[in-house]
């Protein structure tokens, strides 16, 4: 069980096992004395001094445990205390904006969602509607920012998470938004900036380690289809740690001369297989129509039931975003090689349009023709797999980070 490089000192190998301690608690549940020690390796001494620091500290709570049998003593195990740290976790779609409060032991609070209006598409409209409501939102569980160890935002788009920057957004457009400017006088700890799609495949990738059918080195790749298509590929490292990445999938150059695309190119992937793409081919509109901000799904819906009733336009223009589709899945695998890709998002309702147009392209790639050929499934159940790999690394990285460390003494003596 690896937690992560610690620099080569006392005061370094301390931090270190008092991370492999938490990471057990996390991964494994409250756990007894016995069990930290067969998953950490670390002897027993070493384990209770650990535990007696994280008590003091107040990260940590004994809970008691019935014996099996129901006779005997209890059985005595060690779990985050709820009320140590909370965190705030905000995810940005086009539709709402829903917040989420969550305690130490990763507990929901409380969650608020918020639908977007046109309010929302002018953006400083939107940061003063959002630094409002994120206020008003903690403010009624009774806490304070200062509460909030970690504010982690989820959205759409193109982000820069070193600089917490959200650069380009259908919504927006190129007026990128600063989070952790635009919150910094109010929130005093961290803000964090994330790509959707980058937890959507982390939770993927999660969900194969946990059964065992993922090994050091594997990488596979999620396909967000809705109005924006977005790709998430998460890649397991030989320490058992997810890496993520978010390549821009999405505006992929599929044809020089094709439509234009909200980012303002030509012929990107998403003026294809996007839904103002499918939308815009189907009603045979100029390749230099500007295209719209959102698509409603009803919209989609209607598109699709006339191609479900023979309409050859709608049925082409379901196929041509299959197609466009395929073409650049298999530019990726050419490049990164095949891997098992996840299809998640509201586009799924219509992947029975588009699934022979992207299978026809896809077949064409060298490494399929070579008998490589990627395994695909649908996962229709994603609505809550950024909330809880957002709620799962962020709380594993303030671990890491301040409770191993015990970063969040030094910074209360300040």
């Amino acid at each position: 069980m690896s937690f992560y490089n610690a620099t080569i000192t006392t005061e370094g190998l301390r931090h270190y096992n008092r991370g492999m301690v938490l990471k057990c608690i996390r991964e494994f549940g409250p756990s007894a004395h016995t069990v930290i020690a067969s998953k950490t390796g670390l002897a027993s001494g070493t384990i209770s001094a650990i535990t007696n620091e994280l008590l003091e500290d107040g990260a940590l709570e004994k809970l008691e445990q019935a014996p099996a049998s129901g006779r005997g003593r209890p059985r005595i195990l060690f779990g985050p205390k709820a009320g140590f740290a909370y965190f705030v976790m905000v995810r940005i779609t086009a539709e709402h904006i829903e917040y989420s409060l969550v305690d130490y032991r990763s507990a929901m609070i409380d969650r608020q969602i918020i639908d977007r209006t046109t309010l929302h598409n002018d953006i400083d409209k939107f940061c003063t509607e959002f630094k409002r409501t994120l206020l008003e939102f903690v403010s009624r569980s009774g806490l304070t920012p200062d509460d909030i160890q970690v504010v982690s935002i989820t959205t759409k788009g193109e982000v820069i998470e070193a600089l917490r920057t959200l650069v380009w957004s259908p919504i927006f457009g190129d007026h990128s938004i600063d989070f952790q400017t635009l919150l910094k006088s109010t929130w005093p700890h961290e803000v964090r900036l994330t790509s959707d799609i980058s937890f959507i495949s982390h939770n993927v990738m999660a969900a194969a380690d946990a059964a065992n059918v993922i090994s050091p080195g594997d990488q596979l790749a999620v396909l967000s289809l809705a109005d924006s298509i977005s790709l998430g590929i998460a890649t397991m490292d030989a320490r058992g740690e997810i890496g993520l990445s978010s390549p821009s999938f999405g505006h992929m150059p599929n044809s020089p001369d094709g439509p234009l695309c909200r980012c303002g190119a030509q012929g990107c992937l998403e003026s294809y297989a996007g839904f103002y793409g499918i939308l815009r081919t189907a009603f045979d509109a100029p390749s230099d129509v500007i295209p719209a901000k959102f698509i409603p799904l009803e919209q989609m819906r209607n598109l699709a039931a006339s191609a479900r009733k023979g309409d050859r336009k709608t049925i082409y223009a379901f196929r041509q975003a299959g197609i466009a589709l395929g073409m650049c899945l298999s530019r990726m695998f050419n490049v990164l090689g095949p891997m098992p890709l996840t299809i998640v998002g509201k586009g799924l309702e219509f992947f029975d349009l588009i699934q022979e147009g992207l299978e026809q392209q896809l077949h064409q790639s060298f490494l399929v023709r070579l008998g490589q050929e990627p395994a695909i499934r649908l996962h229709t159940e994603d609505s809550e797999m950024s909330f809880d790999s957002n709620v799962s690394v962020t709380l594993r990285e303030f671990d890491r980070d301040y409770v191993a460390t015990r970063s969040f003494m030094q910074a209360d003596v300040k």
